[in-house]
């Protein structure tokens, strides 16, 4: 008995030493475990103080680079006794400078007019494209005079004394794309523009900052680099941020840029609300308090800036103690100045029909517009030996599908044809057109015999991966909406295809929601097309008159009832409503931008005629 206790207590005493020996070994681990945490903190905060420490001598280079470049430009301009601001140097910034969009058109129009205005001004462009080599800046020139029209010399002009444009490159482009930030993606692109931006001016700091891309964000640090004899003109296309998006997340309504993920949870979506506040508040911050010119592109975008810069802007007005212009009602208003469109086939027609006015007894009644008088769609020539002689192809026209089009005689048969032209983004909202244009094509019962016969041709552009994934997702749609026969894609297309596939055509269609101006809508009149734009935004406010030069739609039905109409449409109501969309057209010629944006430096910037 005695034995079994002994053996019982001494086994017991072995087990207690056994589990305080594991015990002393789980202590010891993680004692080592913890002494590792510390010194890897101890490392991580070693590296952020570092990081920290280059970061500020970075930035203050920076600094001293910037002020020294424009200490030394204000010490070359301090002989001047002119009261008036007359710029040596002008930046141009746009990043995506070889993109093919109305943006680009307007930096390079607005390029053209710098140039013209100050010869002796150095030009410089701030892009992400390859440059530096006068075969790359070439090229980059050619591709705005092929999608544009505008013949902008690279070459020095000696003669003249005019100055040759320059490109900086800016290799942190990449860091401003959406693709990096999947979530919160405006405070993703605030600091990677702000980081584009802080590189430009520390390659060249100029007299004249121009923002053609809406780059807001940048302003605070632009003025503080470059200090206050650095002006900022600021040309606003459309609000990175507006009360508009913050209206649709409370609404739940689903967008491209609201997902069904933050529209579906209240306490997502309340947190979006709160993100979208108080990026309204710096954005209207950052616009208002530090530009010197702001002008913008239509009466939508002027509405939503107001509201947003308007109250700091009049702060800086007040605190500057500048002079406003006599026509503004308001201090810090933006100035609408609508961007320049290709209207140069409405000039020539109206010169032509001027000048052959003047020969005749009947001047006022002069039209723009000369439609011959064709038979019904129905009886028009499809298959027969004839009509394959009148069936006609652009054969210079590379790397497009070419268009078969119908033409009777030497003049077009316009009912025919439909073309929607617009980058491959899906803000463009490629689906609605493609949702109206099949319910036109299977409406038996309203359908007109044109409708039949009818082609749709998609023009855009393709930026990235993700633009040519969604142009060849929009194909892969038309063949299952069984419409592939009747719909045409084209891409990338230069400015002499894009004005023939724009002359072939009768109607033309545009679907983004909110679109702050629509460049091609009035392009579309220019040519002859009548558009077909959202009933939103700028076409609604500023160019589209419903049933007069026009119509405005909103949903697939509205869009295909408006094709239907128009298709069907007489020739008299035809012809009326094409010139008066013509007439139109000239309120956005080029010549009224260059004026109304040389109004605006004046006014507003003091620059000198």
């Amino acid at each position: 008995m005695r034995s079994r206790i002994l053996s019982a207590l001494f086994s017991s005493s072995s087990s207690s030493s056994s589990s305080s020996s594991f015990d002393d070994d789980g202590r010891e681990k993680n004692l080592q475990q913890f002494f590792f945490f510390v010194a890897n903190l101890s490392s991580v905060l070693h590296l952020l103080k570092l990081s920290y420490a280059v970061l500020l001598l970075v930035l203050s280079f920076t600094f001293l680079n910037v002020r020294i470049q424009r200490l030394d430009s204000i010490s070359k301009n301090v002989s001047s006794t002119s009261r008036q601001f007359r710029p040596k140097s002008i930046g141009f910034f746009h990043p995506f400078t070889s993109d093919g969009g109305g943006g680009e058109r307007v930096l390079w129009q607005l390029v053209k007019l710098m140039r013209e205005k100050y010869p002796m001004a150095r030009v410089v462009i701030y892009t992400g494209d390859r440059c530096g080599g006068k075969n790359d800046d070439k090229k980059l020139l050619e591709r705005a005079k092929e999608r544009f029209g505008l013949d902008v010399d690279i070459d020095d002009d000696e003669a003249n004394g005019a100055n040759k444009i320059e490109f900086k490159r800016v290799y942190f482009r990449t860091f401003s794309q959406s693709k990096w930030y999947p979530v919160a993606t405006i405070l993703g692109q605030m600091f990677g523009i702000v980081l584009v931006a802080v590189e430009a001016i520390s390659g060249f700091a100029p007299d004249v900052f121009v923002d053609t891309i809406g780059a807001a964000w940048a302003y605070p640090f632009i003025r503080f680099f470059c200090g206050e004899s650095t002006k900022i003109v600021s040309y606003v296309h459309y609000p990175t941020i507006s009360s508009d998006m913050r209206e649709r997340v409370q609404k739940g309504s689903l967008m491209y840029n609201n997902r069904a993920f933050f529209a579906k949870v209240p306490f997502l979506k309340q947190i979006k609300i709160v993100y979208y506040t108080i990026l309204m508040f710096l954005y209207g911050y950052c616009g208002g308090s530090f530009a010197d010119v702001i002008v913008v592109n239509s009466t939508w975008t002027k509405n939503h800036i107001d509201r947003l810069w308007g109250a700091f802007a009049k702060k800086r007005e007040r605190r500057t103690k500048r002079k406003l212009a006599p026509r503004r009602t308001h201090e810090g208003e933006a100035i609408v100045v609508y961007p320049p469109c290709d209207v140069s086939s409405v000039e020539l027609r109206r010169k032509e029909s001027t000048s052959t006015a003047t020969t005749t007894t009947s001047t006022d009644t002069t039209k723009l517009v000369q439609l011959k008088k064709r038979p019904p769609p129905s009886s028009l020539p499809d298959t027969n030996e004839e009509g394959k002689t009148r069936r006609q192809e652009n054969t210079n026209t590379p790397y497009v599908k070419k268009a078969k089009r119908l033409v009777l005689g030497e003049y077009k048969v316009p009912h025919f044809s439909a073309i929607a032209v617009g980058q491959f983004r899906p803000e463009k909202n490629h689906k609605l057109l493609l949702e109206s244009w099949k319910l036109m094509k299977t409406n038996v019962e309203k359908k007109h015999p044109a409708c039949e016969k009818a082609v749709l041709k998609l023009v855009g552009g393709l930026r990235d991966k993700n633009d040519l994934q969604r142009y060849n997702a929009l194909k892969e749609m038309v063949k299952e909406m069984g419409i592939d026969d009747s719909v045409e894609f084209y891409h990338d297309v230069d400015n002499a295809t894009l004005k023939e596939l724009l002359h072939h055509s009768i109607v033309g269609l545009h679907a983004m929601t909110d679109e702050h101006f629509g460049i091609c809508i009035v392009e579309y009149m220019a040519f002859g097309a009548i558009p077909i734009a959202h009933n939103s935004g700028g076409p609604k406010m500023d160019i589209v008159q419903h049933g007069v030069d026009g119509f405005l739609a909103s949903d697939a039905i509205s869009y295909a009832a408006a094709l239907e109409g128009a298709f069907g449409m007489n020739d008299e109501k035809l012809s009326e409503m094409i010139e008066n969309g013509k007439r139109k057209s000239l309120q956005f010629s080029e010549e009224n931008f260059n004026a109304g944006m040389y109004d605006a430096l004046k006014t507003m910037g003091g620059f000198a005629p």
